[in-house]
C-alpha cells in the first residue's frame, strides 16, 4: 500500500512539471483572430504560432513564468501563463506612424511618379516583414501628392493636420480607411486617391500575407518649414558633452525651489536656427521654483549649435531636451562637480542598458525600426523595480528584449538615478545605420513620471553600434573598436553622408561608400579604380556576382554585401588581405566560399540565411576569427578543424541540422565561445 501511495505521488509531481496550454489571439478592435502570431515562452527556445482561427498550443513546466505574443501589426504582449489550460490573449493594434506629409510643399515635378508594374513577390524568401509600397516611401507619397494635391484639398484642409488611418490587408489592397479628426469631405477625397495607387506587398509574419495599420499625419502649410527630424541633427560644438558641461558648470539652483525643496528634469524646447544660433526658446514641461526660467537663461546662453542639414543643407530645426534639477540630500550642494558625480551615476546605468541590449534578429532581418517606450516602477526606498511594461512597441521581439535587459538593472542602479518620482520611462531607439524615426515623448510627459535619457541600438550589417543620447559619455560597440562619439548618428566605418544612387554618382577617391537598396545589379569593372576604399556597403540588390578586378581593393576593411544573390566569389576575393569585415547573409551561397580561406585577418563573417550544407577542412586557416555567423543554412556536421578557431569569442549556429553529438562537443571543445543553437 505503501509503495502504490508513493509511486501515485511521484507520478503526480513528474506530470505536473510539464503541462499544455491551449490559448487565442484575438484583435480587441475587431474581436477577429490574430493569425500566424508567434508565440513564445520568455526564456526558451519554445516557439509555436496561431492557427487560421487564432488558436494555439505550447507545453510550459513549471518554472517557466511568461508567455510572449507578437504579431505584425499589433503591440507586442507578456502576460503570466495562466493556470488555466485554455485562454484568449486580446492584442492591441499598433498604427507605424508615416511621415507628415505637408501637401502645400510637395512638388509633382520633382517627383516623378513611377509606373504600375507589377510588384515583385518575395514571401518565399522573407519569413517577416512590413507591408512596402512599390517604389518604396518615397515613391508613395510622391503618388499620393500627385493625386490629392489641389485649391479644394487646400480650402478643406486650411491650417489644421488630419491624421488619416489605413489597413494595408493581406491582399496589399487598402481598407478600413478613417480620419481623425473626420472630416468627411477629405475623407471622401482621400479615400479615393489612396485606392487608386498601386497594390502593395503586403506584411508577412511566418512567410505568411497579414494585415498591418498605419497612421498618416497630412497638412497643408505654405510657411517656412521648421524640420524636427533631419538627415544629419543639429548638435552642440564638442558634442553634447560639452553642453552638459557648459549647464553644469553654470547652473543654479533657485533658492525658492531648494526652500520647497523642488527637484525634477525641466524639458526645454527651441530651434537651432540655420547659422547655428538658438532661439524660440518655451518650455514644455516644468516643475516651477523658478527652474523654468533658469533653463530658459542657461540654454539662451549657450554657445552657438552645429545646424542640422537636410539634403546637404542647413535647416532651422526644432529641438527638445531635458535638464536635471537634483538636491541629492540635504547636505549636498549643487556644484558642478555634485552634478557631474549624479551624471556619472546615471551614465553607469546608460552603458549597462546601451551595451546589453541586443538589436532581435528578426527585427534586423525585417528592417524594423522605430522607438520602444518602457515603463518601470520602482520602489525609491530600496532601488528595486516593482514591475515594467511595454507602452508603445514596434514589434519582432524589441518591446521583448527591452523588458528582458530592465529586469537586470540593479537595485543600486537605480538608486543611484536620485529617483524623484516612482514611475520612470525609458526610451530605447532601434534603427539600421541610423535612428530616423522621430522619437515622441510628449504622450508621456507628466509630474508623476520621470523620462530617462533616450537610448539609441544602431545594428550594422553584422556589427552592433550603440549610444547614449543626451548622456554626458557614449560608447559604440563594433567588431573592431570601441567608439567614443555622440555628434552624430552612428554609421559604418568611413563616415558615409552621402546618398547616391550608383557608383557612377561616387566620388572615385571615397574612403567609404553606402549604396543600400538601390537596386544595383552588377559592380562595375572600373571598382579597382576606387583604390581609397575602406568600406563597402551593397545591402539589399541584385547583385549576382562580384568582378576580377574587385581583388585590388587592398585598403577594403569592411565588406557588406547581403541580401543580394551572390553564389560565389571570385578567386582575387582572397587578395583583400585588410578584409576584417564581411557581410555575407542572405545570399544563394550552397558551397562556403572558398575565396575567404585567405584572408588572414578576417574577424567577423557572416554567411546566415544561405544554403551551405558544410563547412571545408579549411576553415582553419581563419586564424583571426572573432564572429562567425552561419545561422539559417543546412550545415549537419563539424569538422574537426574548426575547432583549430582558437580566437574565436562568438558562434550562431541556429537553424541548422547541427547532431546532438557535435553540439555536445561544441560545448566542450569551445567552452569559452558563445554559442548559439
Amino acid at each position: 500500500m505503501k509503495l502504490i501511495t508513493l509511486f501515485i505521488l511521484i507520478f503526480s509531481f513528474l506530470s505536473s512539471e510539464s503541462r499544455q496550454i491551449t490559448g487565442r489571439v484575438l484583435d480587441n478592435e475587431t474581436q477577429k483572430p490574430v493569425r500566424d502570431a508567434s508565440i513564445s515562452i520568455l526564456g526558451t527556445p519554445q516557439k509555436t504560432k496561431t492557427n487560421f482561427l487564432g488558436f494555439f498550443s505550447i507545453n510550459v513546466e513549471e518554472q517557466n513564468k511568461e508567455l510572449v505574443i507578437s504579431s505584425i501589426g499589433y503591440l507586442t504582449s507578456i502576460i503570466q501563463i495562466p493556470t488555466s489550460d485554455q485562454f484568449k490573449v486580446i492584442l492591441n493594434r499598433e498604427y507605424l506612424l508615416l511621415k507628415e506629409f505637408n501637401l502645400a510643399l510637395h512638388d509633382s515635378a520633382s517627383l516623378k511618379a513611377t509606373d504600375e508594374a507589377s510588384i515583385e513577390s518575395s514571401i518565399d524568401q522573407v519569413s517577416d516583414r512590413d507591408a512596402a509600397y512599390h517604389g518604396g516611401w518615397a515613391n508613395f507619397y510622391s503618388n499620393l501628392g500627385n493625386e490629392l494635391k489641389s485649391e479644394q484639398v487646400a480650402t478643406i484642409l486650411g491650417d489644421s493636420i488630419i491624421k488619416m488611418e489605413f489597413t494595408i490587408n493581406a491582399e496589399g489592397r487598402i481598407s478600413d480607411i478613417s480620419a481623425v479628426p473626420n472630416k468627411s469631405e477629405f475623407l471622401t477625397i482621400f479615400n479615393k486617391a489612396i485606392s487608386s495607387l498601386p497594390k502593395w506587398n503586403p506584411a508577412i509574419q511566418n512567410s505568411v500575407a497579414t494585415s498591418q495599420f498605419f497612421t498618416l499625419p497630412i497638412r497643408w502649410s505654405k510657411t517656412k518649414e521648421i524640420f524636427s527630424v533631419v538627415e544629419e541633427s543639429a548638435i552642440p560644438v564638442g558634442g553634447y558633452p560639452a553642453f552638459y558641461k557648459f549647464i553644469g558648470e553654470r547652473i543654479k539652483y533657485p533658492s525658492e525651489a531648494r526652500h520647497l525643496g523642488i527637484e525634477g528634469k525641466v524639458y526645454i524646447e527651441f530651434a537651432v536656427n540655420r547659422d547655428g544660433s538658438l532661439s524660440d526658446f518655451r518650455v514644455i514641461k516644468g516643475i516651477g521654483g523658478g527652474c523654468d526660467e533658469e533653463v530658459i537663461r542657461l540654454v539662451s546662453m549657450s554657445p552657438a549649435w552645429i545646424p542640422g542639414t537636410q539634403k546637404g543643407k542647413p535647416v532651422k530645426q526644432k529641438m527638445v531636451i531635458p535638464i536635471t534639477f537634483s538636491l541629492g540630500g540635504s547636505n549636498r550642494s549643487n556644484s558642478a562637480d555634485d552634478m557631474n558625480v549624479i551624471m556619472e551615476r546615471r551614465n553607469n546605468l546608460y552603458e549597462w542598458l546601451s551595451t546589453t541590449t541586443r538589436y532581435p534578429a528578426a527585427a534586423r532581418r525585417m528592417g524594423i525600426e522605430g522607438w520602444v517606450y518602457a515603463e518601470l516602477k520602482i520602489d525609491k526606498t530600496t532601488g528595486e523595480i516593482l514591475s515594467s511594461r511595454i507602452l508603445k512597441d514596434i514589434g519582432a521581439d524589441c518591446g521583448v528584449e527591452v523588458l528582458r535587459v530592465i529586469r537586470t538593472i540593479s537595485r543600486e542602479a537605480i538608486l543611484n538615478l536620485n529617483p524623484t518620482h516612482e514611475t520612470f520611462v525609458l526610451p530605447v531607439g532601434f534603427g539600421l545605420d541610423r535612428i530616423n524615426i522621430k522619437q515622441d515623448i510628449s504622450t508621456f510627459i507628466n509630474e508623476a513620471v520621470d523620462i530617462l535619457s533616450p537610448i539609441e541600438i544602431v545594428a550594422i550589417g553584422i556589427e552592433r553600434e550603440r549610444r547614449v543620447v543626451g548622456s554626458s559619455d557614449s560608447k559604440s560597440i563594433s567588431t573592431e573598436e570601441l567608439v567614443s562619439t555622440l555628434s552624430r548618428p552612428l554609421q559604418r566605418e568611413g563616415a558615409i553622408k552621402s546618398s547616391p544612387k550608383s557608383f557612377r554618382d561616387v566620388n572615385k577617391k571615397s574612403n567609404a561608400i553606402s549604396l543600400t537598396g538601390k537596386c544595383i545589379k552588377s559592380i562595375p569593372a572600373s571598382i579597382n579604380e576606387y583604390s581609397n576604399l575602406t568600406t563597402l556597403d551593397l545591402e539589399h540588390n541584385k547583385i549576382t556576382r562580384i568582378p576580377d578586378e574587385f581583388g585590388q581593393l587592398e585598403k577594403l576593411r569592411s565588406f557588406f554585401i547581403p541580401i543580394n544573390k551572390l553564389k560565389e566569389l571570385p578567386v582575387s576575393f582572397g587578395n583583400l588581405q585588410a578584409l576584417k569585415t564581411l557581410g555575407l547573409a542572405q545570399n544563394e551561397f550552397v558551397d562556403f566560399p572558398m575565396p575567404v580561406f585567405r584572408l588572414i585577418k578576417l574577424q567577423a563573417l557572416d554567411l546566415a540565411n544561405n544554403k551551405i550544407k558544410s563547412l571545408p577542412p579549411e576553415i582553419n586557416q581563419l586564424k583571426s576569427l572573432k564572429e562567425l555567423y552561419l545561422q539559417n543554412n543546412e550545415i549537419s556536421t563539424i569538422p574537426k578543424e574548426f575547432y583549430e578557431l582558437t580566437e574565436l569569442k562568438k558562434l550562431h549556429l541556429e537553424g541548422n541540422p547541427i547532431t546532438e553529438e557535435d553540439k555536445q562537443i561544441l560545448k566542450q571543445r569551445l567552452d569559452k565561445v558563445e554559442i548559439h543553437f
